[in-house]
């Protein structure tokens, strides 16, 4: 079954290892299974204001086992996480799909 990576995300310094931290996560997420759905703002807000100057990322893997390779990895958690440290806010989540 599926499984699902969300992040809200408030960038409040967007700098070059942020840049380099996007780069690499999206490599790490490809090499285990995952893909992007979702990266960025809102192109709308409907309502409320959870979104306002927030982006948002959904990634999708083959299943959890997938999403922890990548998330609770080592490369991740070392290398690529520290990456963007002081960068922002980061609310993250995985989900099973349905």
């Amino acid at each position: 079954m599926a499984a699902y990576l969300v992040g809200v995300i408030k960038i409040t310094d967007f700098n070059d290892n942020v840049k380099k931290y996007a780069q690499l996560a999206a490599q790490w997420a490809a090499e285990n299974g995952g893909e992007y759905l979702v990266r960025g703002p809102a192109a709308k807000v409907g309502e409320g204001d959870l979104f306002d100057g927030k982006s948002v990322i959904v990634s999708k893997f083959p299943d959890m086992d997938a999403l922890k390779a990548f998330y609770e990895s080592d490369k991740y958690q070392k290398e690529i996480k520290p990456l963007r440290e002081n960068s922002g806010i980061y609310d993250l989540a995985m989900f099973e799909g349905v």
